[in-house]
């Protein structure tokens, strides 16, 4: 038995070491406080190994626990009754995302933008972007269809695009 147990082990930690910053990232870009990102991939973590042996492809293993933090995020936000965003940088260092995230918070104007679409829409352009995630795999994780994602990206990018335009035009 702990043979087996070894072996699961071995096999899950390989597939999680490679994208624990990616998970990082997404699950800070959903609570936007490191201890409570920290926390929440550690639950989802810890939910994944405990249900491994019902992933039925490896190969999905990504998807698969992409989703459950999403979830776990959601699970939090709901609870505390606050939803908070953060805002996306072309620029970010992936190999030290807490840092960037923490130069990125005093940039209010972006939270302000994101702040005026609705959750559906935030959604699809977090993991997108703070997620590096495919069309496919945000499909997968949301359970939608991908042209539900592409239309929910193009939507909130373009409404993006409106408001800085019409703040650009104020000034």
């Amino acid at each position: 038995m702990s043979i087996f147990m070894g072996k699961r082990k071995e096999e899950f930690t390989k597939l999680l070491n490679p994208i624990l910053n990616k998970l990082y990232r997404i699950a800070y870009s959903f609570l936007k406080d490191k201890d409570k990102a920290s926390d929440a991939l550690q639950d989802s973590t810890l939910s994944a190994f405990k249900n491994f042996h019902a992933l039925k492809d490896v190969q999905s293993f990504e998807s698969w626990i992409t989703s459950i933090l999403v979830n776990r995020c959601r699970e939090i936000l709901r609870r505390e009754k606050k939803i908070i965003f953060t805002e996306y940088s072309e620029g970010l260092d992936k190999a030290f995302p807490v840092d960037e995230y923490e130069v990125l918070e005093s940039n209010m104007f972006i939270i302000t933008l994101l702040d005026t679409l609705s959750d559906k829409y935030k959604e699809v352009i977090k993991l997108k972007y703070f997620g590096d995630l495919s069309i496919k795999e945000i499909s997968i994780i949301l359970n939608i269809p991908e042209g539900t994602v592409k239309s929910r990206l193009n939507y909130g990018l373009n409404s993006l695009r409106k408001i800085v335009n019409q703040e650009e035009v104020e000034q």
